[in-house]
């Protein structure tokens, strides 16, 4: 695992497709975009996903 610290406006280019952008922080939660091809599949991952948990019980 790669870890980098951004500030807002700042981001990580994956390969040569995929941009992460930060756009805000409140100091808990962060708000991210992801400028991906249509054919990447980009999910969210959240605590439930984590502990095991399937992300199609959460629905």
């Amino acid at each position: 695992m790669l870890i980098f610290e951004r500030r807002a406006g700042e981001g990580v280019q994956i390969g040569d497709e995929i941009e992460v952008r930060v756009l805000d922080s409140d100091g808990e939660r962060v708000r991210i975009a992801v400028e991906a091809p249509r054919g990447v599949r980009v999910e969210s991952i959240d605590s439930a996903y984590e502990s095991g948990e399937s992300t199609d019980d959460m629905k």
